[in-house]
């Protein structure tokens, strides 16, 4: 039995892209399973290890060996299967990363990610006024478009239910994790679909990911940013995709 396994983004819960889930199980006809990050870890004990995420993506598949996976991830959540397929080839038939990237920080020689003393400085306003760096994120996840009061009165409530630590661990995870070496030992298929507009994640990492994976295929989405997930092309791209490899 084929499944997808969709994980969602730092500080989103794991129906924040349910309509899309919904229509992706429609129109492939396969059931849609849903993890968040804050979910991963709320669990484990403090401290958190760095690896808690793939850790526990892994334990997820461990307890359903009846199925066979394709991994859908985005953001945060994309890195953390990255490293699961590293940890175990055998976990995945296929991934797809939305908004995905190797190395979400810049580091020496490679300037694809965003500049680690502003993940710094996210931390810091985490601390002391975490409405206002969520309400930020947010907006700059959101865009181009324009976020409602409504979506982000729910998105805001979603996020203030993880505990503070929880939020911070998932920075640090993305200000530590580095994969960029590891990339051509990915040995499933992967599909990266990547927002030109994107403000979280710069189009360069996905670029650096499709030159450096060997089976991936990387589609533009030139008027989307971060959040892809209200974009027809994206299930469509799914779809061919997993198609064209003989896995639908």
């Amino acid at each position: 039995m084929k499944r997808f396994l969709f994980v969602s983004g730092w500080a989103h819960g794991s129906d924040c892209a349910e309509s899309f889930c919904n229509t992706l199980s429609k129109t492939t006809g396969l059931a849609c399973d849903r993890l968040c990050p804050a979910g991963l870890i709320s669990h484990c004990p403090q401290p958190v290890p760095r690896s808690a995420y793939c850790r526990e993506v892994l334990s997820f598949l461990d307890g359903h060996k009846d199925a066979t996976w394709i991994g859908i991830g985005w953001s945060l959540g994309a890195v953390c299967l990255l490293e699961a397929s590293l940890e175990q080839p055998s976990a995945f038939e296929a991934l797809v990363g939305c908004g995905a990237t190797a190395s979400f920080c810049s580091r020496p020689g490679y300037t694809a990610g965003i500049a680690m003393e502003r993940v710094h400085s996210m931390l810091a306003s985490l601390k002391k006024k975490p409405s206002l760096i969520l309400q930020r994120f947010f907006r700059d996840a959101r865009f181009p478009g324009r976020i409602t009061d409504a979506l982000l009165h729910s998105l805001m409530e979603t996020a203030e239910r993880a505990t503070q630590d929880v939020l911070e661990h998932g920075l640090s995870y993305l200000m530590e994790t580095d994969l960029r070496l590891s990339c051509e030992r990915i040995s499933v298929p992967v599909l990266l679909c990547h927002g030109k507009q994107d403000r979280i994640v710069p189009p360069e990492a996905a670029r650096f990911c499709a030159e450096h994976i060997p089976d991936c295929l990387l589609r533009d989405f030139p008027d989307n940013g971060h959040y892809l997930f209200d974009s027809p092309l994206c299930i469509d791209s799914i779809g061919a995709f997993l198609s064209g490899r003989g896995l639908l």
